[in-house]
């Protein structure tokens, strides 16, 4: 990879690149986790003379490999800012606008106007969203609404509708995420909202549906958990997890987890839960 992009910054190629050739060889890097400062500075700069002519593809998938690999080139974001308003994100496909909404809120981008679009249109395009795309548009929301990069004041009433139609979407099967990494975003987005009640009630749903509901999905639940205080939840959660470890064959995880259930069950003063537990592990 090194070698590669050397060699194209080296001979000035990306110069001569078409939309399609940059944006692919971008996602490789992104892929890699490889952040060649040159090549990027290079494709930045392609970016800035050359976006009024590329399709919509290409603007969101540049845009995401910056944002993947936390490069955050203000010309270059502002470049992209530009194409996309104007009544443009009406042409970007469902993926590719949902994509571009994370790209955005990933780097932290202070366009309060343009999160106020994207945010309007998202509300007028719901019946097209896949699963993948809700994913990437739920944890972009999370990121400008938790980490306040804008004031959001203005469309609040905006962001709740477009999360309780993600919520209801994925509740309901109407939508499916694409993977377990999708899901675990997702529940880890509604706890950092500060929505432990959905979260779980997610979290539940994806457990009994495919099999998404991974232990990785448990931890940001488990933690918002403690942090109130709610140890019947904790309990039951770790429960849970035993029984997936369980299923994965990891015995000795699974009654770690089940020493964890029954510790919480004891904190929370049933006493009585907490023996039959114990019985049950012995």
């Amino acid at each position: 990879f090194d070698l590669l992009a050397e060699h194209t910054v080296a001979t000035g190629l990306w110069k001569r690149f078409p939309a399609l050739s940059a944006s692919q060889l971008a996602w490789a890097f992104a892929f890699a986790k490889f952040a060649h400062a040159p090549l990027f500075d290079a494709l930045a700069d392609y970016i800035c003379r050359h976006v009024a002519v590329f399709d919509t593809q290409h603007v969101a998938m540049l845009a995401w490999t910056f944002a993947v690999l936390d490069i955050n080139v203000p010309t270059t974001f502002k470049t992209i800012a530009t194409f996309a308003k104007g009544g443009k994100l009406w042409g970007f496909r469902p993926d590719e606008f949902c994509c571009l909404f994370w790209a955005f809120a990933r780097v932290g981008w202070p366009d309060e106007q343009l999160y106020w679009d994207m945010t309007q249109v998202a509300n007028l395009r719901t019946d097209e969203f896949t699963g993948g795309s809700l994913a990437n548009l739920l944890s972009g929301l999370t990121s400008i609404r938790a980490e306040r990069q804008v004031n959001t004041s203005g469309f609040d009433r905006d962001i709740d509708t477009l999360l309780d139609f993600i919520l209801q979407a994925l509740l309901s099967g109407r939508v499916v995420l694409s993977d377990a990494e999708a899901a675990h975003m997702s529940i880890r987005s509604f706890c950092t909202l500060g929505r432990p009640g959905d979260a779980d009630a997610l979290l539940q749903k994806l457990g009994s549906s495919g099999g998404l509901a991974t232990p990785q999905a448990f931890a940001p639940l488990l933690l918002l958990a403690v942090r109130f205080s709610d140890p019947l939840r904790v309990a039951r959660l770790w429960a849970q997890l035993a029984a997936a470890m369980a299923a994965a064959g990891c015995a000795i995880l699974s009654m770690a987890c089940c020493s964890c259930a029954v510790a919480a069950l004891v904190n929370s003063g049933s006493s009585c839960s907490a023996r039959l537990a114990a019985q049950h592990l012995q």
